[in-house]
Formats: C-alpha cells, sequence, structure tokens
C-alpha cells in the first residue's frame, strides 16, 4: 500500500532538513521487502555478517545487514 515508503522519504526529508549527513540502518537478508525498499531509496549494504541476534524472532541465525545512505539537499524533495 506504500505506507512504509512514504514513512520512511518522510522521515529521510526531516531528516535532510535538519541537515543530517547520512543515515544507517539494518535488516536480515530474510526481509526481503525492507531491503527492496530501501535499495529503491538509495541505500547500500555497507557491512555484513552472520549473527545470533535475530534467533528469538526468526528461530536461527541470519545474515544481518547495516545498510547507509548520504543525505543532500535534493532530499528534501523526496
Amino acid at each position: 500500500m506504500g505506507a512504509g515508503e512514504a514513512l520512511l522519504r518522510a522521515h529521510l526529508r526531516v531528516l535532510a532538513g535538519a541537515e543530517v549527513p547520512g543515515v544507517q540502518l539494518s535488516t536480515t537478508t530474510e526481509n526481503r521487502a525492507a531491503l527492496g525498499l530501501y535499495h529503491k531509496l538509495g541505500f547500500a549494504v555497507t557491512a555484513r555478517r552472520v549473527t545470533p541476534l535475530w534467533v528469538p524472532w526468526l528461530g536461527h541465525p541470519a545474515e544481518h545487514l547495516c545498510l547507509t545512505r548520504r543525505l543532500q539537499p535534493a532530499d528534501l524533495a523526496l
């Protein structure tokens, strides 16, 4: 329905307006919907490793990804 994308775009606009230079977020390789959105909005994977962190939710270790994105004045128009 696009709610996640609208919320993330709004958040990025606010951060860009506050002159925050960049953002970082994390998820797993199993969260394909989120990864699609993050890539669509310009995030790039900057670190990855298999970790037991997600065992309580997934029931098994998962590949944890760190994604980052620089913010620029043009992001105010997101």
